[in-house]
């Protein structure tokens, strides 16, 4: 036999699991914010050199940790480029590039995700003097 003390204990665990379900929400929801940057190239282009366009290129990389920011530094910026770079064969630059970071904050759960993307054109660079090739070796690029 149902009794008003059985129906009044099922509204409670409905309240309860309803309570429960808004908070997990909650604390599973975040906050982005989005910077970026753009610029013309990543290298020098040598006046006597000949560009060629190889088509556009996107590289993404992100990383998550607990408690602190994730940093993203010089380091880690000449990486992701040389990784965009390095999915076009021939490619020595990128023109017309830019740089964007996504942060994502979840303010509950002291979590943060990053996400950098570069995106921009593919360029081969070929120079035109025997001394130019020999700086451009010396320059890493």
């Amino acid at each position: 036999m149902i009794t008003l003390s059985d129906f009044g204990e099922s509204i409670i665990m409905k309240i309860l699991v309803l309570f429960s379900t808004v908070w997990l929400a909650m604390m599973l929801a975040g906050c982005s914010t989005t910077s970026g940057s753009f610029a013309q190239q990543t290298h020098f282009s040598f006046p006597n050199s000949n560009i060629k366009s190889l088509g556009n290129v996107k590289h993404t990389v992100s990383d998550c940790t607990f408690f602190m920011q994730p940093s993203f530094g010089a380091k880690e910026a000449k990486q992701l480029l040389r990784d965009a770079i390095a999915t076009k064969p021939g490619a020595s630059m990128l023109i017309n590039y830019q740089i964007d970071t996504t942060v994502t904050t979840y303010p509950i759960i002291p979590y943060f995700c990053s996400e950098t993307t570069i995106s921009g054109e593919a360029v081969g660079m070929e120079v035109g003097e025997q001394r130019f090739k020999e700086l451009m070796k010396k320059a890493d690029y």
